[in-house]
């Protein structure tokens, strides 16, 4: 995969991969390897904003605990449809 953009929700965590950390930050070496993998796929680090990321942390937690390998679904999961129209929107958290 290359020219892909990697959605962070947290900015010291984009600033530490796009402006490198401080020399004694323990993660250093985990973020270096980060920014190496980025550039040698020509991929970006963005922030991206909580809200627009609800969809994503809750396909990952469904995803975290499921048994099957891999799902193809042609539609979004009933749990992450709240978050997803949310996002579409762009408001906050809907209560159904």
């Amino acid at each position: 995969m290359s020219n892909v953009t990697i959605e962070l929700d947290s900015s010291e965590a984009v600033n530490f991969c796009n402006e490198r950390p401080p020399p004694q930050h323990p993660q250093r070496h985990i973020v270096e390897e980060a920014r190496r993998i980025a550039a040698r796929t020509k991929s970006t680090i963005a922030y991206i904003y909580r809200l627009a990321s609800q969809t994503a942390d809750c396909l990952a937690r469904l995803g975290s605990e499921q048994d099957e390998d891999l799902i193809v679904s042609s539609s979004i999961p009933f749990a992450a449809r709240e978050f997803a129209l949310a996002a579409a929107m762009g408001v906050g958290h809907l209560r159904t």
